[in-house]
This record gives C-alpha cells, sequence and structure tokens, in this order.
C-alpha cells in the first residue's frame, strides 16, 4: 500500500508538517488525533488518545502487513527493555521490534515517549541489580541478560549493542572491584566488542574473563539447546583471567638481600638534589604560580650547563618533560629561564596540553612508553602537575589515585627513570604530605616530597621555604632556598638561614682577594650595615670552613689580629 492509498481511506485528511494527521476510525474521534507518516518503506502511524496501530488497522479494513510500501513487513514492537539508575528510577527505554530492529525512547513525562536519547544519562541496563553484585555477566544485549537473569546470574550489558565507542568509561566503574565475566557473541562484532570492554575494565575490576559460548551465536541460543546453570558456572571456572594483548608472562621474580643492596647504592647519585635520582620518585607540592614549574626548569637547565643546583652537584639530566600548559604559555617560561631551543631532543623532550588531551591517561602513558621512552636513553620523567594530566575525575578517590599513580611509578621503574612530579596544593594548605591536593594516597607512594611554601613576614618574594619529607636517609628538613639571578640558591636552615646567607655574600664581596691586604672581619664590615651578631659569626665559620673564606694572622706591635682575605679559593655560592 502507498501513501496516498491509505490517506483515501481518510476523510479530510490534513497535511502536518512533513507528515500528516486524520480523524482515529478506531474511536470517537473530534479533533484530528491520528498521526500519519512514512518513514522509508513503512508507513506508520500513531493515536494520540491511545488506540493501537492493529485497532487502527482494523477499523479501516486493513492488516498490519498492508502498512508496507514495496511489500515489506511493517515491524511491531516486541519488548522493551527499562534503564534505569542507581535508585530504580527508569532513564530511558530500549526498543526491540520484529522484523529484528532496535531503537531507544525517553519518557515525556505525560505518559508517552521522545524518540531520542538528548541530555539522558547513559547507563548499564540492569543497574540496581548488578550494584551489590560480586560477580556479574556482562552480554552483548539485553536478550542475553534477560536468560542470565532467569538462571540467578547477574547481568547487564551497555546499551544499543556492539560497536566502537558504544562502551563508555563510566560502565566500568559502575562495575569497579566486581569479578566480570565478558559472554561475547560468536562474530567479529562480538569478539571486538568483548575485548574493548575487557580492556575498559581492566585494573578497574577485581578480574576479567571472556568466554564464548559453545556452538551457539550467543548465550540465549546456548540456553536453547540445552545449557545449564551449572554447566555454565563451570565454563566460568574454567576460563582463563584475562589479559591484555602483549601483557607478561615472565614467571614472579625476587630478590636475595645483596641483590637488593647491588639495585641502589648506599649514597644515592642525585641527577639533581633533592628531587631526581633515577630509581626514585618524588612530588612537588606548592600553591598556583608559587615557582614549582620553575623549581624543575631550573635544576634541568643547571644539569645542561653542568652546574650545581642547590649547591649540590648535578648529573646529565635527559628528560621527558609533560607539561600541565599549552604551548605557547611554556614556551613563554622556558624562555624566561634562558633555555635557547638548541637544546637536543635527545636531552629535553616536551609534551603539552596539545598532546596528551588527545588520550586517556593510561593511552597517553602506553603511547609515550612505545613511542618515546623504549631505548631512547631518557633517565628522567616530570609531569607538571600530575592531577592535571591525569584528569582524576575524583581526585579524592584513593582508589582512584592509587590505580593511576602506580601506572605512572610502574612505568618509571621499567624505564629506569627518575619520577618526579607536581601538584597545587590546597587553599587550606597543611603539613608536608598533606597539603597536596587529591588523596594522600599518592603522597605514600613516592620517595620524596618536597613543599615549597613563602616565608612569613618581611622576606623577599623571592625567597622560598623548602621542606622535605620522604625515605632517603639524611635529606634535611626544612631549609631556604632563593631565586637568583643564576636560579634557585640553597640559603640553609630556617633558623637564620636568610642573615647567614645574606652576611656570608657580602663578606665574599667585600673581603680582600689576597693575604697582604687582608683585613680584619670588623673592617670587612664597615659601612655594610652588619654587625657582630650571631648569623654573621655563623657566616664567617661556614666561610672558613668551606675555604671560601682564608685566614692569617697579623701582628701589631704585641698584639695579634686574626686578618681575612678570599685568595685563590673563593668560589661562587
Amino acid at each position: 500500500m502507498t501513501l496516498e492509498e491509505l490517506l483515501a481511506r481518510f476523510e479530510r485528511p490534513q497535511q502536518s508538517g512533513a507528515g500528516w494527521k486524520a480523524l482515529c476510525p478506531a474511536h470517537e474521534d473530534k479533533n484530528p488525533s491520528l498521526s500519519i507518516n512514512q518513514k522509508e518503506d513503512l508507513l506508520l502511524l500513531h493515536c494520540h488518545a491511545g488506540c493501537t496501530t492493529g485497532n487502527v488497522c482494523e477499523a479501516l479494513g486493513i492488516k498490519l502487513a498492508d502498512l508496507s510500501v514495496n511489500g515489506k513487513q511493517a515491524r511491531k514492537i516486541a519488548n522493551t527493555y527499562d534503564y534505569q539508575d542507581e535508585n530504580g528510577v527508569m532513564l530511558f527505554q530500549s526498543v526491540r521490534y520484529e522484523p529484528k530492529s532496535f531503537s531507544q525512547r525517553r519518557p515525556d513525562g505525560k505518559g508517552g515517549w521522545i524518540g531520542n536519547l538528548d541530555g539522558v544519562r547513559r547507563v548499564l541496563y540492569c543497574l540496581p541489580g548488578v550494584a551489590s553484585a560480586s560477580e556479574v555477566i556482562v552480554c552483548e544485549g539485553e536478550k542475553d541478560v534477560e536468560t542470565a537473569w532467569g538462571m540467578d546470574f547477574a547481568a547487564t550489558c551497555n546499551p544499543m549493542g556492539a560497536g566502537t565507542g558504544k562502551w563508555k568509561k563510566e560502565y566500568s566503574e559502575a562495575l569497579r572491584g566486581k569479578n566480570v565475566t565478558i559472554i561475547a557473541d560468536a562474530d567479529k562484532a562480538g569478539r571486538d566488542h568483548a575485548q574493548a570492554v575487557a580492556t575498559s575494565l581492566h585494573l578497574v575490576a577485581a578480574s576479567v574473563k571472556v568466554l564464548e559460548m559453545p556452538s551457539a551465536k550467543d548465550l540465549t541460543e546456548w540456553v536453547e539447546r540445552g545449557g545449564t546453570r551449572t554447566a555454565l558456572t563451570e565454563i566460568i571456572s574454567r576460563a582463563p583471567i584475562w589479559k591484555p594483548a602483549g601483557a607478561s608472562t615472565a614467571s614472579l621474580g625476587s630478590l636475595s638481600t645483596a641483590e637488593l643492596f647491588d639495585s641502589q647504592e648506599e649514597k644515592v647519585e642525585w641527577l639533581a638534589w633533592p628531587f631526581a635520582a633515577v630509581g626514585l620518585s618524588s612530588i612537588l607540592d606548592a600553591l598556583p604560580k608559587l615557582g614549582k614549574t620553575r623549581f624543575f626548569h631550573e635544576a634541568i637547565r643547571a644539569s645542561h650547563e653542568s652546574r650545581t643546583f642547590l649547591g649540590h652537584a648535578t648529573q646529565a639530566m635527559r628528560v621527558i618533560y609533560v607539561s600541565e600548559q599549552s604551548a605557547a604559555s611554556l614556551a613563554m617560561q622556558v624562555r624566561e629561564v634562558g633555555f635557547t631551543g638548541l637544546e637536543p631532543v635527545e636531552h629535553l623532550r616536551w609534551f603539552t596540553r596539545e598532546h596528551w588531551s588527545r588520550f586517556t591517561y593510561e593511552d597517553f602513558l602506553s603511547s609515550l612508553e612505545e613511542t618515546y621512552l623504549n631505548d631512547a636513553g631518557y633517565n628522567c620523567l616530570i609531569i607538571d602537575t600530575w592531577h592535571t594530566v591525569a584528569r582524576l575525575e575524583n581526585e579524592n578517590d584513593a582508589a582512584e589515585v592509587n590505580r593511576l599513580g602506580n601506572l605512572t611509578l610502574n612505568l618509571a621503574a621499567r624505564q629506569k627513570l627518575a619520577l618526579s612530579m607536581s601538584r597545587h596544593d590546597r587553599k587550606s594548605g597543611g603539613d608536608i604530605g598533606l597539603s597536596g591536593r587529591s588523596s594522600i594516597q599518592l603522597s605514600g607512594l613516592v620517595d620524596v616530597i618536597l613543599h615549597l611554601t613563602r616565608l612569613p613576614g618581611q622576606a623577599a618574594p623571592t625567597q622560598r621555604r623548602l621542606q622535605l619529607l620522604g625515605r632517603i636517609p639524611g635529606l634535611p628538613i626544612d631549609q631556604i632556598v632563593e631565586l637568583s639571578t643564576n636560579g634557585y640558591v640553597n640559603c640553609g636552615t630556617v633558623e637564620g638561614g636568610i642573615e647567614t646567607h645574606r652576611a656570608a655574600e657580602t663578606i665574599l664581596d667585600r673581603a680582600p682577594t689576597c693575604s697582604e691586604a687582608a683585613l680584619p672581619i670588623m673592617k670587612i664590615l664597615e659601612g655594610t650595615g652588619l654587625e657582630w651578631t650571631e648569623p654573621v659569626r655563623e657566616a664567617v665559620k661556614r666561610l672558613v670552613d668551606k675555604g671560601q673564606l682564608q685566614t692569617c694572622v697579623t701582628r701589631k706591635g704585641k698584639k695579634k689580629f686574626t686578618t681575612y682575605f678570599t685568595g685563590e679559593l673563593r668560589l661562587k655560592t
């Protein structure tokens, strides 16, 4: 039947938009309540007063099959599947038709339906039921899910079946910590979909298994052929734990105490003290714009120029640097620090927001390792800031922080890298190890925690308090650093550190350079504004102990004077 032939059966049908409307013949209708439309080869009838399509056809004296153009069978609803949130509230419905096809619809709030899912949250099928289950079967479609529940198995599926991108990350989160068995349909689309689901669930679910039903295309067909609950339980128990393609099958190793000591020298070989050493991990916490990024940049530059950093020798750093910033923003900072653009990419490779934001964090780490780290000679990975690059959905979720943090540490361990990360402080601040945003789980994973804060009172704006906490013996707990024209300078401990450091600089600038011109300390201090206080006495002692200030005894009559000069041993601080 054609659309024209159908319209001829109505009295004065009226065009309405792309379709038509008419008085419904199945009930006493005074205002046209019947919509008439054509979709491809099917004629569609919908009575807004509630009459079924069958009733309308019967009143018109036609059959449902007549609603086809070119003889195509008209589809009819075979089943509906309600998708509910955790509290059992229906969000949308999947509709199965005969001949087999599917559509989705959502309630319109008036007892009817809207034929799309615009703005509707997507959830797993039977979500309330699987929420409390420890073991869950994931099928490809709702029919198999219903079959599984009929056998007393908790089961679910994603809406709209198999296909690229159909399984979403939030579906995996709903199954976190559960033992999941994925039953794949026995075709390419089904197998590909099962692998995609398994990949998403890896390291989220407690365990993942993937299997197909023997001699059947899916679970329902297997049951129809005589499959039982006991048999399915046995099949699941025998199935191996799923592992990603290329996952290691190496046997578990161990170390003796001697071998353990061989893995790390008694003295830590720092690339840049106190945050970068191969095999160790660190995190630098500070408020935004307080100097975390500058701290890393100055250390890298000092290493490349074979200079000290914070008073300690550096070794050659070959750095992979992952920045939260855009390329344009980062370029300004890098130029300001003193990088020239001539640095070999083998020594310093940058990744900016434009690079990592196209991947999930897990995929970014995987691509980074495969493309840039394997046998490439880099010895340091810096992620600045970690919680931004990792894109935590809930930065206070200890399980999520632990999972992504361990992925990062595992990568560094495999590649024998020094790992350094940064993290913004909370607005409320806090003690070292507790001040950083996200769960403190990350603080527990790393070897060294650094905390950079402003100094109270009249301290210069370039000065910072640097606290250290970690597993490395001999690290100072609390000290002062200052950003000078030659990078960060270590000013010593907090107690008297600033005054002592400035006094030492003044003395070195004013002291004679040869023994013939050596002067008493009070002569050196004249006109400087410095008095013979404890910080000044400590500065002199330190300079002499380091060999930066030389002493000699000068006689004047019967009196002896200690005089000072810098001589050839004068060194930059």
